[in-house]
């Protein structure tokens, strides 16, 4: 990984990263969503620009956007494309939130 989305994915706590595009509808549809259900589990919500941060995108190893990536204490507890990333991401959190 690149050395800055290496800092990134390093963080501790669960962080959830949206990968999207200013030109991708369904990215922009997504991304209140994405607030809303980061507000409700207290996950850290960070979206990631795939055209300003190219290496991000690249070393996250994207197929699609919106692509949603969960990281917990740095190490990907998972990922989810398109606009059920949402839901997704409350029922991750919930499961994670117990050792």
């Amino acid at each position: 990984m690149s050395g800055l989305w290496n800092e990134r994915a390093g963080v501790g706590g669960m962080v959830a990263y949206q990968f999207g595009a200013a030109w991708c509808g369904p990215c922009k549809t997504l991304l209140p969503r994405m607030q809303a259900a980061a507000a409700e589990t207290g996950v850290r919500l960070e979206v990631v620009d795939i055209d300003r941060d190219p290496e991000a995108a690249l070393a996250a190893r994207l197929a699609m956007v919106p692509t949603v990536i969960l990281y917990r204490d740095g190490v990907e507890a998972g990922r989810s494309q398109g606009l059920a990333a949402a839901a997704w991401l409350r029922e991750q959190a919930a499961g994670l939130a117990t050792p």
